[in-house]
């Protein structure tokens, strides 16, 4: 589309070029439960209120489980320990393994965090929103364990980048999911020593809280998008000047992302997802790490500058994001 300026504009969302961005309204949840939220749901919120931001606390009973209707199908929470989380999206079936005991057992069925206790110290509890899932291991005391273990094998192909950590999900060689940073928050506010491990389709989060003075109980969390949506990004427009031989790539943040848990590694390839391989050389990624990690929600959109140089990520930041 043209503008009388001569500036072509064109929107991509979630990995399509388009022409305008189309916002599906979300879809209703039937209540099944009027019950107060249960301690593990205070627990995750009192650690990370952004985490519970959102959260669906309306859910249907199913032979399945406990079935939210999320914007791009449904999620199911299961009410039996050895059962997976499983997900329906854009038509295509997942589904993700807990990490729960052998002799794990339901003590809220509450549709805000349905948790299951562990019996060695720990419990686990599931929480939907409509672009992102987290499952939230509880630990009460120093016997709980330090590993806590996910099985993918009904996702993808796990990816762990080497330099920062970050974690995506593959499948047909396309990302279909991205995780958040781990973390690990005690009963007083400190942060406890945590991080990613793989190993072929089981993602390991080890939280290292013994041997040291935490407070309890301890809540540790991946969190993950939704597959095939990409929470991270609400549009990307491209302000193309054919004359001058620019382009301005103005990134919408989506709302709600606490860009502090994002990985550069996750929050490139998302923005890779969306946008043609033209805008996808280190000088683009640079600038949107930039803005991200300094401007946030204060400066949006992110515009991203096809002249800037390539001057690396310091030079960049010290440009204010807009280096010459």
């Amino acid at each position: 589309m043209k503008s009388s300026s001569g500036t072509t504009r064109l929107a991509l969302t979630c990995g399509l070029l388009v022409i305008a961005m189309a916002t599906a309204g979300a879809l209703p949840a039937a209540a099944t439960s009027t019950d107060e939220p249960e301690s593990a749901f205070d627990l995750v919120e009192a650690a990370a209120p952004d985490v519970t931001t959102g959260v669906h606390t309306d859910a249907k009973r199913t032979a399945d489980g406990l079935e939210y209707a999320v914007d791009s199908g449904v999620v199911t929470a299961p009410l039996e320990a050895s059962a997976p989380v499983s997900m329906e999206i854009d038509g295509v079936d997942y589904s993700l393994g807990l990490p729960v005991t052998a002799g794990a057992s339901l003590t809220s069925d509450n549709p805000s965090a349905p948790t299951f206790d562990n019996n060695d110290g720990s419990s686990t509890s599931v929480l939907v929103k409509d672009s992102q899932i987290t499952v939230a291991s509880i630990l009460s005391s120093v016997e709980a364990p330090e590993a806590y273990s996910y099985d993918y094998s009904g996702m993808g192909e796990l990816r762990q980048d080497p330099t920062d950590g970050g974690v995506t999900v593959w499948r047909d060689g396309v990302m279909v999911s991205a995780l958040y940073q781990p973390w690990a928050i005690d009963a007083a506010g400190a942060e406890v020593p945590t991080r990613y491990e793989i190993n072929g389709s089981t993602l390991t989060q080890v939280v290292e809280h013994r041997g040291a003075a935490y407070a309890y109980p301890i809540v540790a969390d991946p969190s993950q998008t939704l597959p095939g949506s990409n929470s991270y990004y609400a549009k990307i427009i491209l302000n193309i000047d054919s004359a001058a031989g620019t382009t301005i790539v103005s990134v919408y943040p989506a709302a709600g992302v606490n860009w502090t848990r994002v990985a550069r590694s996750t929050g490139v390839n998302a923005y890779n997802a969306i946008v043609p391989s033209t805008y996808e050389s280190q000088k683009y990624h640079d600038q949107l790490v930039c803005h991200w990690a300094s401007a946030g929600y204060f400066k949006t959109p992110w515009n991203l500058d096809s002249w800037r140089p390539n001057v690396g990520y310091a030079a960049t930041v010290a440009a204010w994001c807009n280096p010459n």
